[in-house]
């Protein structure tokens, strides 16, 4: 949960509930569905947030792989069964989505004092000789500009590293 601006925001999925004391009485007396993920698939990675971006907006993760449909502030709509980091304002409108694929089930985010996105994920990879879960640094969000040549993120094992200068291999050399 989350509290912001007088309200607390609560994750219950399918939605993201904002409950608000309209008259000082120290109680909410307003509940209110805040965002409709409009899915529930029963294994607990539908969503998971809210959290309180840098940038004064709300975020927030869908991991399921049910179909969802949202309309983003261009009018036009989003459709999607992927995995995403969304993020809308505090008014609940111009949902957006931040980052998408690439991994199943973002379960939670923080921020770097840049601004940057640090997310952990379960299924990271397909579960296989006891690797499963990630810790991901999303510099996607600082990268993006829109145009050609932004690059790509590749996610790769890592079998081993060498620092060029010492020849230090493996944890050595971070």
């Amino acid at each position: 949960c989350m509290w912001l601006n007088g309200a607390l925001y609560v994750a219950a999925p399918p939605h993201i509930l904002r409950f608000t004391d309209t008259d000082g009485d120290g109680v909410a007396d307003k509940e209110e569905i805040w965002f409709d993920g409009k899915t529930l698939t029963g294994c607990a990675n539908d969503l998971h947030g809210p959290y309180r971006g840098p940038d004064g907006y709300i975020y927030w993760t869908k991991g399921a792989f049910a179909k969802q449909e949202h309309t983003l502030p261009d009018g036009k709509t989003f459709g999607t069964r992927a995995a995403h980091i969304f993020r809308a304002t505090p008014d609940g409108k111009n949902i957006e989505p931040v980052m998408t694929g690439g991994m199943d089930n973002p379960v939670d985010l923080v921020f770097t004092p840049g601004g940057d996105i640090v997310f952990s994920t379960t299924f990271f990879q397909h579960p296989a000789g006891g690797k499963r879960d990630g810790l991901v640094h999303a510099i996607e969000s600082t990268a993006h500009t829109g145009s050609i040549g932004d690059g790509k993120i590749a996610v790769i094992d890592v079998r081993d590293i060498v620092r060029i200068r010492t020849g230090e291999r493996g944890v050595d050399a971070l």
